[in-house]
């Protein structure tokens, strides 16, 4: 089982790559354009294009890419970001040379109720 979010929502995640393996020393220097993304939902191929997220506001990312990007001022770590468009199990595997890294979500229906000021006029 993944990380549970709510349908409707942009998701943040940080994959993780390593070398030597088991050890804590973070690769850095990773591109979107040398990193090959894999992304399956209810175990179907969704065919997204992972793309540069450097300079891409959160308000600006919509369903059909995923973004990914060194975090700036933080050497060897990662944001990937997209905006799921179905309810189900999102898997992505982020590949970067002989690294990868494995992200897994599920996507639940968004809720109908409100944690915000509900209004009545009885």
């Amino acid at each position: 089982m993944g990380r549970s979010v709510s349908a409707g929502t942009l998701i943040r995640s940080q994959p993780d790559f390593y070398f030597p393996i088991d050890t804590y020393n973070r690769v850095t220097g990773l591109q979107a354009t040398g990193v090959t993304l894999i992304l399956m939902v209810n175990n179907q191929i969704l065919s997204w294009p992972l793309l540069d997220g450097t300079a891409v506001a959160d308000s600006s990312i919509s369903a059909g890419n995923v973004y990914f990007n060194e975090i700036i001022g933080a050497p060897g770590f990662y944001s990937l970001r997209f905006f799921p468009d179905r309810v189900g199990y999102w898997r992505i595997s982020v590949v970067a040379s002989s690294f990868e890294s494995l992200l897994e979500f599920d996507v639940n229906p968004a809720s109908a109720q409100s944690s915000g000021l509900i209004a009545s006029f009885i």
